[in-house]
C-alpha cells in the first residue's frame, strides 16, 4: 500500500492486469480478452509439438505460461505481446491511440534524470512537482512540471535509479555519492533477476528443424508482410517451463 492508499497486493495486481491484456489464448479464467495489450503467439517452430510430446512423456502437464494458472509446474508455448506477427507494446496499446490528444505531450530522445519537489514549509512533506530530464544527449538539463501528478514508469531498472538520484533511496548508500537524502527508504532492494537457459539444438530423426537461410528466405519474408504469420514472425522464444530438477 502506498501512502495515498492505493491497493499494489498481487490480488489487486492481478484483478486489474486482466482488464488490461487481450488474452484470447486458454486459461482464460485469470486472463482479460477485451484489453488494449494485446497477447498472442508467435510463430511456432515444426518440431515444437515433438518437444511438448517429450514433457508430457516425463510426466509434465500443459499449463497457463503465467503463474496465473492451477498449476505452476509444466510447459506451454510462450505468451508475448504480439499482433500479426510484430511486437505489440504499451505505446501501441495506450500511447499511440491518444496522439492526437491536445493534453498530450510527448518529448522524444529525452532521458528523465530526477524528480522535483516542493520544499515542505512549517513541516509539510514535500511533494513532487515535476521532472528535470535531459533531451538530444545535450548537458543542459530541462524541467517539465505537473499540474497534478508525477508518474514514474521507466521499467525495474531506472525507476529506483530516478528515485535515488532524487533522494529517496537507502540514505547510507545515497551518502556514499554524494546524493542528499530525502526519504531513507529501502529503494532498489527487492529487484531480481530471472535465470533462463537455452537448450539444444535437438536432432530429429524426421530432419524437422529451423535453419536461418530457409527462415530468412524471400518467400517467409513476402508472407509475413502480406500475413503476419510464418517464421517471420517467431519470437526465437517459443516455449516456457518450471520444473524441479
Amino acid at each position: 500500500h502506498t501512502r495515498s492508499g492505493c491497493d499494489w497486493s498481487s490480488d489487486v495486481c492481478s484483478s486489474d492486469l486482466a482488464l488490461r491484456v487481450g488474452l484470447v489464448l486458454y486459461f482464460t479464467g485469470s486472463h482479460g480478452k477485451e484489453g488494449p495489450l494485446a497477447v498472442g503467439r508467435s510463430h511456432l517452430s515444426p518440431y515444437l509439438a515433438q518437444l511438448e510430446a517429450g514433457f508430457h512423456e516425463l510426466g509434465y502437464s500443459t499449463v497457463d505460461p503465467n503463474p496465473f494458472g492451477p498449476t505452476l509446474e509444466g510447459f506451454s508455448p510462450m505468451d508475448l505481446h504480439i499482433r500479426f506477427g510484430r511486437r505489440w507494446s504499451a505505446f501501441d496499446g495506450y500511447l499511440h491511440p491518444a496522439m492526437s490528444r491536445p493534453n498530450l505531450v510527448i518529448r522524444k530522445f529525452s532521458y528523465a534524470h530526477k524528480v522535483l519537489f516542493t520544499e515542505g514549509e512549517d513541516g509539510d512533506t514535500p511533494r513532487a512537482v515535476g521532472v528535470e530530464y535531459f533531451r538530444h544527449g545535450l548537458p543542459t538539463a530541462k524541467k517539465a512540471y505537473a499540474s497534478k501528478e508525477v508518474i514514474l514508469s521507466a521499467g525495474a531498472v531506472q525507476t529506483p535509479k530516478i528515485l535515488m538520484l532524487s533522494g529517496i533511496g537507502p540514505a547510507e548508500h545515497l551518502a556514499s555519492v554524494g546524493v542528499p537524502s530525502r526519504v531513507d527508504l529501502p529503494v532498489g532492494q527487492n529487484l531480481q533477476d530471472k535465470y533462463g537457459a537455452y537448450i539444444g539444438p535437438f536432432v530429429l530423426d524426421d530432419g524437422r528443424g529451423s535453419r536461418l537461410p530457409e527462415v530468412l528466405s524471400l518467400q517467409n519474408y513476402g508472407r509475413w508482410l502480406l500475413t503476419g504469420g510464418g517464421s517471420i514472425a517467431s519470437s526465437s522464444i517459443e516455449e516456457i517451463g518450471r520444473a524441479h530438477v
